[in-house]
């Protein structure tokens, strides 16, 4: 009795969503007559043409304020309220699961004949208005004899940040160059280090802002550092940190990307 009662039922509702395709009485399709159909339609292409030109209004009136590419963006506050971050060279290795760079002792010749070669690009390139000779036992001549005399040296950089450029700190009104101050972060370690020493002319603050366009690896101003480490006896890793002094560079320990690089040299 159920059975024929379902198969009623069933007959019943695809005899009406035939019904409802196509009324041969009233001539409806999908329930509604053809001049009810044009209406929809009409109201909906006009309802998303208005849409649409709504879409197309607010973009336009947003591009009219937006700057051209070349100009950089309208608020850059941003980007340098606390100063840019720091990038060294050469380029550093990095071990398992850690991301610090690490420059291995083994490798030191490698790490010599990639600045070596960095900085002859340099030369050709005139990076600076002066000859990175200015560099001095960091010069191009001369690196890859220092990173195998256990003087390494390292090379920083300032990353690129549309109208960002460094102030010079300023004591008793003189002002000091824009440089990078490096040590050691334990002084347990101290008697390792003979010497670490930076240019004196600092970065050449001449050349910011970086701009659109402009290739910020060849054009970046280079401060170079040397550490005058001899080697060691013995299996140690010596942890160095260097820091941006510059009036507009404001450093912090919750933020240690800002202005600050650190390194490890592993024997």
């Amino acid at each position: 009795m159920n059975l024929k009662k379902t198969k009623q039922s069933i007959a019943k509702n695809a005899a009406d969503f035939r019904l409802f395709l196509w009324n041969k009485e009233t001539k409806e399709v999908g329930g509604r007559t053809a001049k009810s159909w044009l209406e929809i339609t009409v109201f909906y292409v006009i309802f998303y043409c208005l849409l649409a030109g709504w879409w197309a209004l607010m973009l336009y009136l947003f591009l009219l304020r937006v700057p051209e590419v070349e100009y950089g963006p309208k608020f850059t506050g941003y980007l340098t309220h606390r100063g840019p971050g720091v990038h060294i060279l050469p380029q550093y290795d990095s071990k398992k699961n850690e991301h610090q760079a690490v420059y291995y002792s083994s490798r030191f010749k490698s790490y010599g004949e990639s600045l070596k070669k960095f900085l002859q690009d340099t030369d050709s390139d005139k990076r600076d208005s002066t000859d990175t000779t200015k560099f001095g036992n960091c010069s191009s001549s001369k690196v890859e004899e220092a990173w195998e005399n256990n003087k390494p040296c390292f090379f920083f950089y300032l990353n690129k940040v549309h109208g960002f450029v460094p102030k010079k700190l300023s004591y008793n009104n003189t002002e000091e160059p824009v440089t990078m101050d490096c040590f050691l972060k334990s002084r347990k370690q101290s008697g390792l280090v003979k010497n670490i020493g930076g240019t004196t002319d600092g970065f050449d603050v001449s050349r910011f802002p970086w701009k659109y366009g402009m290739d910020w690896e060849k054009d970046a101003p280079l401060y170079a550092v040397q550490i005058n480490i001899p080697k060691p006896d013995y299996r140690v890793e010596v942890r160095f940190k260097c820091e941006v002094r510059a009036a507009n560079v404001y450093l912090d320990e919750t933020k240690p990307h800002i202005g600050t690089v650190e390194f490890r040299l592993s024997y």
